[in-house]
């Protein structure tokens, strides 16, 4: 038999009672966020995050919308920053595209309160721990199609896109929201991923424990009673 326990995250620790409001202020402060519609990414920046391609999605949505002022954080390091920053580099997303490198882990949760996107191309998630990061500090994700991430177990809080034009569609349409439907996709947000929760993690651990003990116990059972029967 196989078990399977989603790793935990601390939940807590990106709950809106754990904001660092003065931090935040910094961040929208230095970044010149205010009144900006804010795109975020976290992550390590390798080939199988797709980075590019989401960033290619970025400036598309810059090319269609002019008038709507955006900026786009990429928290994170790795072997491809260099080549991304050579993209970048020389075009008009160069103002837009933040390169933050690695930020100490009690301040991530601070990035994404900031954000009002979470965004991301990978195609090769296995557990999404940013994913799950994003959602427990109330952040909708905006994530490329992929096999691995259920539609109908994230509809009304976060959104798959198939391309450009999928993208674009999807972020006007959330960008539309009104404030109550933005408070109200924040909360399921927060509902979701309070799943994830480490005290949940450790009782589902627990009980996997208990039960492989169970198994185990069956079968030494079930091999006595065999012995015994040959015995006789």
């Amino acid at each position: 038999k196989i078990w399977v326990v989603p790793t935990a995250i601390d939940v807590e620790s990106f709950s809106d009672e754990n904001r660092n409001l003065n931090y935040e202020e910094a961040i929208i402060e230095k970044f010149k966020l205010e009144d900006n519609f804010i795109f975020l990414f976290v992550g390590r920046l390798a080939k199988e995050k797709s980075l590019l391609h989401t960033i290619e999605m970025y400036e598309f949505f810059l090319e269609q919308n002019p008038d709507i002022k955006s900026k786009f954080l990429i928290l994170g390091d790795g072997p491809e920053i260099d080549e991304l920053k050579r993209h970048v580099l020389g075009k008009d997303t160069f103002s837009k595209i933040y390169f933050l490198g690695k930020v100490p882990h009690e301040s991530v949760s601070s990035y994404y309160k900031v954000a009002d996107l979470f965004v991301g191309s990978s195609l090769t998630e296995t557990q999404g721990l940013t994913f799950n990061e994003a959602l427990a500090a109330g952040l909708p994700l905006l994530v490329r199609t992929d096999d691995v991430i259920d539609k109908d177990e994230i509809e009304g809080f976060s959104w798959l896109f198939e391309d450009e034009e999928d993208f674009n569609n999807k972020v006007k349409n959330f960008i539309s929201l009104n404030k109550n439907e933005k408070v109200m996709i924040n909360k399921k947000c927060h509902e979701y991923a309070s799943k994830y929760n480490v005290d949940i993690f450790a009782k589902e651990v627990l009980k996997v424990y208990n039960e492989a003990i169970e198994v185990k116990l069956d079968k030494v059972m079930n091999h006595e009673s065999k012995l015994e029967k040959t015995k006789r």
